[in-house]
């Protein structure tokens, strides 16, 4: 995937069930704070791990009409969501942050309706759905603030979930 013209220029990281992988050329400190376990290799076709997600992310490219070809190419087969900023994450079709979020719920026994969730882009609408307490970020994108049914004080730069969760607690 990393040699398709329409990622050229990307930096990408791959994260798997070991850690998560970089090229060379795309180290840095962005990465190195965002990525924990974080290996350089020289080439991601030599990872040698269960791969859950590729994250593709561009200096000024818009990601969104990336998104809409990697969809329509690998329809069934992988799915993009832009994950904030100019960047996107690929994932199998039928994972999300609903499915981490549901998994968890399942497995504290917690209900929707003591659930709170917290988004600003794409990659956060199906998780929304899973809470009954779903708030948009103040920066969030349309969409979002449409999903969720309550908008927070502050943006996700200005500890917004932080002071949300402590009306709540």
């Amino acid at each position: 995937m990393a040699t398709e013209p329409a990622l050229a220029g990307a930096e990408i990281s791959v994260s798997g069930k070991q850690g998560a992988y970089i090229r060379p050329q795309d180290d840095s400190p962005i990465m190195r704070y965002y990525l924990s376990r974080l290996q350089v290799v020289p080439s991601l076709s030599a990872i040698d791990d269960h791969i859950y997600k590729a994250t593709f992310s561009w200096q000024a490219t818009d990601a969104d009409a990336h998104a809409a070809l990697i969809n329509q190419q690998f329809a069934g087969r992988l799915r993009a969501t832009v994950s904030g900023g100019n960047g996107l994450d690929v994932i199998p079709p039928h994972v999300n942050k609903a499915t981490g979020l549901a998994y968890l719920q399942q497995h504290w026994h917690v209900a929707p309706s003591q659930t709170a969730a917290f988004g600003d882009n794409g990659n956060d609408l199906e998780m929304l759905r899973e809470a009954d307490y779903s708030f948009a970020m103040q920066n969030a994108i349309a969409p979002v603030k449409e999903m969720a049914t309550y908008l927070t004080s502050h943006d996700n730069n200005h500890d917004g979930v932080l002071a949300t969760i402590d009306t709540l607690i």
